[in-house]
């Protein structure tokens, strides 16, 4: 359900039902419980940010025209597949997509310009998230189970924000038809 939800917000964002600021305020309410989104600039040239709530920078233009990164929310997953080269990433991501234990997830993938991340959003695996992250308990084994970056399992993780330029690439994030690619191989 939740993950229908997210879906369906970006697919609003995308046909252009909201603004950067909107989609911002969207996420925040529907999936942070009205505060806890944290936002940051994050550029290419090194310049970084502190991580800021989004209540407290929301009414500055010049920050919501720049923010490009968020918080990873505690019931999110993002699944991030790279490699040296963009046909690396994308075996990397096919190989992972195929599994079906990734695939009963039903993620919605971005295009970050060379790799791809998968978000997912499920309350009850959030739920074991948190409890292993307060055992202290490393998540790695999942994420390395799809060839991902296991460093979006940590506790509070940025992740670049949908339909933005990815900070590293400069190029949009966008939503990624799988199963569409897979189509015209």
């Amino acid at each position: 359900m939740i993950q229908k939800r997210y879906k369906n917000l970006i697919n609003d964002y995308q046909a252009g039902c909201y603004t950067k600021k909107g989609f911002l305020d969207a996420l925040n309410n529907d999936f942070f419980g009205g505060s806890g989104l944290l936002v940051q600039i994050h550029e290419k040239d090194g310049i970084v940010t502190k991580w800021r709530e989004w209540l407290d920078v929301r009414d500055n233009d010049w920050w919501v025209d720049k923010c490009n990164h968020r918080l990873i929310a505690s019931f999110e997953f993002v699944f991030d597949f790279d490699g040296d080269t963009r046909e690396e990433c994308l075996e990397i991501v096919n190989n992972a997509l195929s599994k079906e234990s990734l695939k009963a997830l039903n993620p919605l993938v971005f295009d970050t310009g060379k790799g791809f991340h998968a978000h997912v959003w499920s309350i009850e695996a959030g739920k074991r998230k948190q409890e292993l992250q307060k055992r202290g308990k490393s998540l790695g084994g999942l994420f390395s189970a799809f060839s991902a970056d296991s460093m979006k399992g940590s506790k509070r993780t940025m992740i670049a924000l949908e339909l933005q330029k990815h900070w590293k690439r400069e190029k949009n994030k966008k939503v990624w038809d799988y199963e569409r690619a897979r189509r015209m191989e």
